[in-house]
């Protein structure tokens, strides 16, 4: 795997999350940085050294990895100054650097505590504190928070965000869960079969997506595959349910193209939108201010539209099964190149 390009953005991306699907490759690009996997080309850059034939211990990295791998024999002081005591460090530096780490993480009260006196919570502040006690200029996450449940999940993205903001050292976190993504990084990287697909703040990878990958993985959705393509002065895309749309010539290079919609462009029951069609209403999911209704324009074919306000309950009080007219905006739609051939795409 090679690993060139997406290293050198690190100093530009004080958090970067590592996003895609399973196997796709995010975990063995974090290994290669950390020294534990090496590249078949390319080099491993932090900063400008190459750190491609350094081993894991000479990096200025540190691996927060799944499972925390906090020691169940140790207090939580020592867990901390254990990496330290393994480089001479003298104790009574030691001693400071694991005070100020344990202040950092909140857990100052529990230094004496034995791991299995935590919660998960704690155990996973304890294992940044150790990462942290040693200064590395780059911080490794494998999927941190996956073993927490969902609200202390939240939690914890949020003390991630601001513990990064404190210390000014580059994270880089790997997840599949794309609403962990999008509220913690300065930057994601979607990752797909060990190849970059984009690199982009989240709300540019949100609105626009490179390709019809970005936009299904980076929130939802709606799809329209065309009959035709045409160009001429105007980009002519037609599709079976939409008919001919016509888009600038700079909407998508080539001819493999795909149209697609988000779910809150959607408008249900307004007379908004140049683009319009008559479905019938199938599930309704209710999210308090907002809900995610199914609509269907034929067997085996439907979209997704998530919606808000006063349409909530409008939706909500409608039978299923019934009529309902669906209406947006042509600006709105995306043109996305589809099937795009791997080897044109960066490399990971």
């Amino acid at each position: 795997m090679t690993c060139r390009w997406i290293l050198k953005k690190v100093n530009s991306s004080p958090f970067l999350v590592l996003l895609g699907p399973s196997g796709c490759g995010k975990t063995t690009l974090l290994r290669m940085v950390s020294g534990f996997e090496t590249p078949t080309s390319g080099q491993v850059m932090i900063g400008s050294e190459d750190m491609t034939g350094t081993p894991p211990n000479k990096r200025p990295v540190n691996m927060v990895f799944q499972s925390y791998a906090v020691f169940p024999h140790m207090t939580v002081a020592k867990n901390i100054a254990y990496g330290l005591k393994m480089e001479g460090i003298a104790a009574a530096e030691i001693k400071t650097r694991v005070a100020e780490a344990l202040d950092l993480v909140k857990l100052s009260q529990f230094a004496s505590r034995m791991p299995d006196q935590l919660s998960s919570g704690q155990r996973q502040r304890v294992a940044l504190a150790r990462a942290l006690v040693k200064k590395p200029r780059v911080l490794l996450l494998d999927e941190p928070l996956s073993a927490l449940d969902a609200k202390l999940r939240d939690t914890m993205r949020l003390e991630l965000v601001k513990l990064q903001q404190t210390i000014g050292v580059s994270f880089i976190m790997v997840t599949h869960d794309q609403d962990e993504a999008m509220a913690v990084a300065d930057r994601i990287a979607v990752v797909d079969n060990g190849r970059l697909r984009q690199i982009a703040s989240p709300e540019d990878l949100y609105r626009q997506p490179k390709d019809a990958f970005v936009a299904g993985f980076i929130g939802k959705a709606n799809f329209f595959e065309p009959i035709s393509v045409e160009r001429g002065d105007l980009l002519k895309v037609t599709t079976s349910e939409l008919g001919e749309l016509s888009f600038s010539l700079d909407a998508a290079g080539g001819d493999n193209l795909t149209l697609a919609i988000r779910p809150e462009k959607l408008r249900l029951d307004e007379e908004i939108g140049d683009v319009r069609l008559i479905a019938r209403l199938g599930d309704v999911a209710f999210q308090g201010e907002r809900s995610n209704v199914e609509l269907i324009l034929s067997p085996g074919r439907t979209l997704l539209a998530a919606v808000h306000g006063d349409a909530v309950k409008r939706v909500g009080e409608m039978e299923e099964g019934a009529e309902i007219s669906v209406s947006w905006m042509r600006e709105d739609m995306l043109v996305l190149r589809r099937d795009e051939d791997p080897n044109s795409l960066p490399q990971a």
